[in-house]
């Protein structure tokens, strides 16, 4: 076997700075899948009052350039839960419930994880390919 190893030196450089030429692209590719997901859950989330459906919003940790970037999508409504999975049963005052699930914040993530997830690898590609 054969090896040629005259573009290691070459191939070295483009990993060193693969991050920083694809944290910018990363986050950018994570900001945007966020506000998709937030946005498809809103549509999602059934209306009665609306104060669900507002609730719904999105926080980012990061910036991407340090290889480290998070998005967090959901709502601070306390009946969000039981709305999102169901609920049976009396709660912490006393009420009943015997409530069929709504999903809205699942199905909106599952309709863009798929996505999300070949366009980071598209771009960790395209860090390492050049």
């Amino acid at each position: 076997m054969n090896i040629d190893a005259s573009d290691l030196p070459k191939l070295a450089v483009t990993l060193r700075a693969a991050p920083h030429r694809v944290g910018a692209e990363v986050a950018r590719f994570t900001r945007q899948t966020a506000i998709d997901i937030e946005t498809d859950a809103r549509r999602n989330a059934p209306v009665v009052s609306g104060t669900l459906r507002r609730s719904i919003t999105h926080r980012f940790s990061g910036d991407g350039r340090a290889a480290s970037m998070s998005a967090i999508i959901g709502t601070d409504v306390a009946y969000a839960r039981r709305i999102e999975f169901g609920f049976v049963g009396a709660d912490s005052l006393g009420r009943v419930y015997n409530q069929a699930p709504q999903p809205y914040l699942g199905p909106a993530f599952d309709k863009h994880v798929r996505t999300y997830r070949d366009g980071i690898a598209r771009l960790a590609g395209q860090a390492t390919l050049g």
